[in-house]
């Protein structure tokens, strides 16, 4: 009875415990990557939701504005001018440029100026709660200096090839009418400014002038290799811009 009692309550020999160790190892090797995929692909869709709802937005604002579309800040990713900095937040609305012209009116939500998978990333200041992002800055500004407010998103990047270096100070002081940009892109999670992956690794999300959004693929992370290091304005963005405008 002693021998039976003692091999009903015998453990684990070590060679056991190293091969169920092994097991578990393989079996979270084989795992973890579809987890990783799925959480990407859910991110995937959030944005695209966001990017559908600046589309509908866009097209309204330009509805209730004979046409024309708000004026994109100095910089494509920006939501408000440096060197302006708000004392209330009736100015901090008045301020805004560029996609932040949405809020409140179209856009009542802040989060849809910022790409759910730049959480995912140790990203450069656009981020939503990062020290440039809306949640610290809006309505008063708490980064130190005078920058505005960055988003996770690029608006009117080159808009007919314009946008880079010369016409950059006509970009943003002029208003481009909806019908100019129906079949072209509006806005995107591209980022120009040497990250062009800094959202998804494999394409990148876009809204359209005809009110519709849309994934862009880009498998072989052409447009991601090609940017390098360039700076936002760099004229040689411009044509990856203009390939958004083929709309899917």
């Amino acid at each position: 009875m002693n021998k039976k009692a003692l091999n009903v309550n015998r453990g684990f020999t070590l060679i056991e415990l190293m091969v169920v160790i092994a097991i578990i190892a393989i079996l979270a090797a084989l795992l973890l990557p579809a987890f990783a995929q799925s959480k990407e692909s859910a991110l995937r869709s959030n944005c695209l939701s966001n990017i559908r709802q600046q589309a509908i937005a866009l097209t309204l604002y330009a509805s209730d504005s004979n046409d024309f579309l708000p004026i994109r800040s100095a910089f494509s990713y920006s939501l408000s001018p440096d060197n302006k900095i708000p004392r209330n937040e009736t100015q901090a609305i008045e301020y805004l440029t560029g996609l932040g012209k949405l809020y409140p009116s179209y856009i009542s939500n802040p989060k849809v100026f910022y790409c759910p998978s730049l959480k995912t990333k140790e990203s450069i200041n656009i981020q939503y709660e990062g020290p440039y992002g809306w949640k610290k800055n809006f309505p008063l500004h708490t980064t130190g200096s005078n920058n505005g407010i960055n988003s996770g998103y690029i608006y009117l990047y080159a808009p007919h090839g314009r946008g880079a270096l010369g016409d950059r100070h006509e970009l943003f002081r002029r208003q481009f009418l909806l019908g100019e940009v129906n079949n072209e892109a509006l806005s995107a999670d591209f980022f120009a400014l040497g990250f062009g992956d800094l959202c998804h690794l494999t394409g990148y999300n876009v809204a359209y002038g005809d009110g519709h959004g849309a994934w862009f693929p880009d498998k072989d992370r052409l447009i991601a290799r090609s940017t390098g290091s360039l700076g936002s304005n760099n004229e040689s963005l411009i044509h990856i811009w203009q390939q958004f405008s083929e709309i899917p």
